[in-house]
This record gives structure tokens, sequence and C-alpha cells, in this order.
């Protein structure tokens, strides 16, 4: 159970997933080896991750797709541990639904999408279809996050070493500069001055990102809407004010858009899409996608302080 000297630290560490424990403790009065211990606990009990979350306009990658797959049941373990190993790939969970798997990919251009979704994704033994939809905008709302929208700002190039950097702080965004440097051969002083340049030119941001299970939200899933074209963008603005919900998207194929909506128990999704989506002029048609498990999570990102503030709403 977590108190309140836990939610204190979870939540300076999602504006910066790399403050030191002396610096923590200083701004939350305790001592630094408090802090390091409920670190460590948070992260052993999967309370949240720190990694590194890319900003797509500045890495190129401005391909992003929503993908959902249908999976022979057998070969779920087998298919979930191919997927999360792909880098391009950032976000896959198994879901209960019309697919078994869906997941979240950013490249650089469509032809390195189309090759993930006709060469890499089919030689995956045990998938049977695959429902690939292109993401057109993207709006998360949470402090680690970056709205993907049209922009005429060139993406700027990655060498071989920053994006080294990069995907190993993707993986343990606290990972310390002296074994970044022993990785990449180079001194912990470059490490250093290249990752602040990265966080400083806005290439990265460096957070922890949250379970919400963990946080008394059980219940993760996606709505995907079908809306009238005339309506589609009146339609995610009413969205994203809804607290429960921490991500909208809207898609150029399939449906119209999609949302990630946290609750804190089924009964609670059922009244929210009953009482509200289902009232929200424009949208015809709702599909849910109900997650089962988290797979990898380095995309999907959550309000920790409108989570930890709704996880305890009574919805009788």
């Amino acid at each position: 159970m977590l108190d309140e000297i836990d939610h204190k630290i979870l939540i300076a560490l999602v504006k910066d997933g790399r403050s030191s424990y002396i610096k923590l403790a200083k701004k939350l009065g305790i001592k630094p080896i408090t802090v390091a211990t409920r670190v460590n606990k948070m992260l052993e009990d999967d309370v949240f991750t720190i990694r590194a979350v890319p900003n797509p306009e500045k890495t190129g990658n401005m391909v992003l797709a929503f993908i959902g797959l249908d999976v022979k049941l057998s070969y779920l373990e087998e298919v979930c541990s191919k997927l999360i190993d792909i880098s391009n790939i950032s976000y896959v969970s198994t879901v209960f639904g019309k697919y078994d798997v869906i997941l979240f990919a950013e490249y650089p251009n469509f032809n390195a999408l189309y090759h993930l979704v006709t060469q890499e994704i089919p030689s995956i033994k045990g998938i049977k279809t695959i429902e690939t939809f292109i993401i057109s905008t993207s709006k998360q709302k949470y402090a680690g996050s970056f709205h993907i929208e049209p922009s005429p700002e060139k993406s700027r190039v990655i060498d071989e070493i920053n994006e080294k950097i990069i995907n190993e702080l993707k993986e343990d965004g606290r990972t310390t500069y002296s074994v970044l440097a022993s990785k990449l051969g180079i001194s912990p002083a470059t490490v250093h001055r290249r990752v602040d340049s990265l966080v400083k030119d806005k290439i990265i941001r460096i957070i922890a990102v949250a379970n919400p299970t963990k946080l008394g939200h059980h219940v993760l899933a996606f709505l995907c809407l079908h809306v009238e074209l005339d309506k589609v963008n009146e339609v995610f603005s009413r969205l994203l004010h809804y607290p429960q919900i921490p991500l909208v998207m809207t898609l150029i194929n399939g449906y119209n858009i999609v949302a990630a909506i946290t609750l804190p128990h089924l009964d609670s999704l059922f009244k929210f899409i009953s009482s509200e989506i289902s009232h929200i002029d424009g949208v015809s048609n709702t599909e849910t996608l109900i997650r089962a498990e988290f797979r990898k999570r380095t995309y999907l990102g959550f309000d920790v302080e409108e989570m930890l503030r709704y996880s305890s709403v009574d919805d009788s």
C-alpha cells in the first residue's frame, strides 16, 4: 500500500525520472536512504518504471500506428516475447475483445512500418491476423508526454551514439553514466553531456511511467470509436476533458478515434460508457478492448496526480 510520501516521490519522478535521491530527500524533508529504499521498493513492485520517452518530432519517428493482432492462444507468450524485442514497438498488451494483443509502433517512414506489418510480425508463429491503424493525432495528459500533431518542424538527425543512449534509457531511465559509458565505449563525462543535451533539446524526457493497476485503477481499456466525420474534432476535444481518459488519438483509417481510459473496476467502465460515451453527439459506435496484461509500456503514460485523485471514486 502506497502512502503519501510514496505518492510525492512518484509525482516528482514523473516530472524528472533522474532526480537524485539527495534532491528528492531535500524536497520532501526526509533522508536520502529513505528515498532510495522507497524508490527501489516501488520499482520492484512494478508501481512504475523509469524510461526515456523520445519525442517523435525530434527523432523523426512520425509514422505512428495502433495495431491489433488475432493470435492462437497457445502461442500468446511466444508472440508477446518477440514483439517486445522489436525496438520500434513501444507498447504491447494482451486484451479482451476483438483482438488478443494490441501494440503501438513508431517509425520514420511508411516503408519501415510496411516492413513491420508485412514481414516482421507475420514471421512470428501463432499470429492469425493483423489490423493496422495509422495515428494522425495523439494527445496525452501527463507531464512526460509529447503531443503528436502535424508540424513543419524538421526532425533532428540523431547520431549513432545518441541513438544507443536513447535505446538504453528507454529500458532503464536511471542507468548510471558510468554504466552507459562502459557499454558504449566512451567517457562518463561524454555520456553526461549528451544526456543533458537530449533532455534540454526536448529530444527525450526521462520520467516515471506509472502502472495504473498499482494506483487503484484496475481497469485499463481502449475505446475504439466510429464518429461522424464532421464531429471528429469536437468528440476528440470533449474526450480530453475527462480525467479518466489519459490518451486520445485520431486515426486515418478504420476507427476515427481511439481513447485509453483508466478506472477502478469494471462496473465503473460499464457506467462510463453507457452514461457518458454513448451520449456524446457524433459517436455512432463503440468497441471496447480491455487490457489483460501489460507486456511493454514505454508509450502509454498516465497523469499520476489525476489518477491518485480519482482512484477512490465511488461510482454508486
